[in-house]
């Protein structure tokens, strides 16, 4: 999937447009729309409810965004509007994701060989993190440690309840239990962790590697750690060729290009669901049956 970063830089080419601008109303939402941006990914920061993170990505998402959306039915008032701004940014995250994960998954099967001895799946976590630094420097023009990951997303506290308790009701669609005190966990680990992440430095880079030796986990934990320039064309700017896993088709595509298409994508869908959460569209989101993968599930 798309990283940190990625999401980030995705929901502030979607803030620019006028479809998004109705789910944040005002600066209170901001928070909570950037939070929606990362997905169920902090689930993912926290063992207890890393499966349910897991079992979120998988399989047709139509009922789960039914499910949240009739959760935020049941709020009102500046807890509705947190939830609002935040559902808005989860589909901006699903979109992306669905879009570019099978870019990741081609481009990790030719990084494999480049990294022998790599474990689990950090060959997969080394594209994304090389694509977030190569990002910043596309988007941003700075140097990845530039980047503030908690910028503009301090949450009060009952916002963090709101966004627990949505995530909780997506996990609950996919059949996972997941208590909103450790929701509200998930997301201060993320918080923490991003921040060990962009900004550790050397000093986090060598604990990571001590953890990946001591656990016998190769480039396990180092493959999420940012700060150096990726010695590839990780965006793919040269447009070479790549296989698309789900077809097997040729596709050239930059990384830049997959993001226009899934703002493309996204920006309908954004208006589809303000007009359900107001009521003026029976029905849930037509999304296809695709999974956060780009995958079509029956």
């Amino acid at each position: 999937m798309p990283d940190f970063l990625a999401h980030s830089v995705f929901g502030e080419m979607l803030m620019a447009a006028p479809q998004v601008q109705p789910a944040i109303p005002g600066e209170r939402e901001l928070a909570p729309w950037r939070w929606g941006l990362q997905g169920p990914d902090p689930f993912f920061f926290r063992t207890s409810t890393s499966p349910a993170g897991g079992m979120m990505h998988r399989g047709a998402p139509e009922g789960m965004f039914q499910t949240m959306a009739a959760r935020l039915a049941l709020l009102q008032g500046p807890v509705r509007d947190t939830a609002a701004a935040w559902l808005h940014g989860f589909l901006g995250h699903y979109i992306l994701d669905r879009t570019v994960h099978p870019y990741v998954l081609a481009r990790q099967e030719e990084l494999a060989p480049l990294l022998p001895g790599a474990s689990g799946n950090a060959c997969h976590y080394q594209v994304e993190t090389d694509m977030d630094a190569d990002l910043c420097l596309h988007f941003h023009h700075q140097p990845v440690s530039a980047f503030r990951p908690g910028r503009e997303m301090t949450l009060e506290p009952w916002q963090k309840e709101t966004i627990a308790g949505m995530l909780a009701a997506g996990a609950a669609a996919k059949g996972a239990t997941v208590p909103v005190l450790e929701g509200i966990k998930a997301l201060e680990s993320t918080a923490m962790t991003q921040q060990i992440i962009f900004r550790g430095g050397k000093p986090a880079l060598a604990a990571a590697r001590g953890l990946e030796l001591l656990m016998g986990k190769n480039r396990q934990f180092t493959s999420h750690m940012k700060g150096r320039r990726p010695g590839w064309d990780s965006l793919n700017l040269g447009h070479a060729p790549w296989t698309d896993p789900r077809d097997g088709s040729t596709r050239t595509q930059s990384v830049p290009e997959l993001l226009q298409a899934a703002l493309a994508e996204a920006l309908p869908l954004m208006e589809a669901l303000s007009r359900q959460l107001a009521g003026e569209e029976p029905g849930g989101l037509a999304l296809g049956g695709v999974d956060f993968s780009g995958f079509f599930q029956r």
